[in-house]
């Protein structure tokens, strides 16, 4: 499937050609939510600040053709503006949307330094993970009207950040 697509965010215009044809805009909108990751016990005002999302600067994504993420071949790769925010022009079809955790890269990371079990974690278990990464964080369709995608980043815990394995190190008082 050829893509025409505009990424507009950061303060400036940028555009990736591969086909021709109708396209249609739409609008990015990341946002973060994260855990609360130890100490005193926090105050209910703090747990909901953490859970409020929140727009989300300078977060990278891929955009792919289809409904399963493979990793690679993306259409598009961008970057949100200080308000967690890009647009962007796609043709008709099926796209999804993933963070930079769910490129072959970084799932080749991940099996390369949690594949065994290590002093803290336990091995990766390999068919969570595919299907996991797998999963894309959205999907949509994309037809003659403009569209809205809002997409939140859950931040956890760096104890919890490493999928399909369990942590059994220490914990932050």
């Amino acid at each position: 499937m050829g893509a025409m697509v505009l990424v507009t965010g950061c303060g400036s215009n940028q555009s990736v050609s591969k086909g021709k044809g109708p396209t249609t805009e739409v609008q990015v909108q990341i946002t973060k939510t994260a855990s609360y990751c130890g100490g005193a016990r926090p105050s209910d005002e703090m747990v909901k600040d953490l859970e409020t999302p929140k727009p989300a600067a300078e977060v990278k994504f891929y955009i792919g053709s289809g409904v399963v993420n493979q990793g690679k071949e993306f259409i598009f790769e961008g970057v949100t503006d200080k308000h967690g925010h890009a647009v962007v022009k796609l043709p008709a079809g099926q796209y999804y949307l993933v963070f930079e955790d769910k490129t072959l890269e970084s799932k080749n990371n991940l099996l390369k330094t949690y594949g065994k079990e290590t002093r803290h974690y336990s091995a990766i278990d390999k068919s969570c993970l595919e299907d996991w990464f797998k999963q894309p964080e959205s999907s949509f369709s994309v037809e003659r009207r403009p569209l809205v995608i809002e997409v939140n980043q859950h931040i956890p815990c760096s104890w919890q950040a490493v999928p399909c394995a369990d942590y059994h190190g220490p914990l932050p008082p």
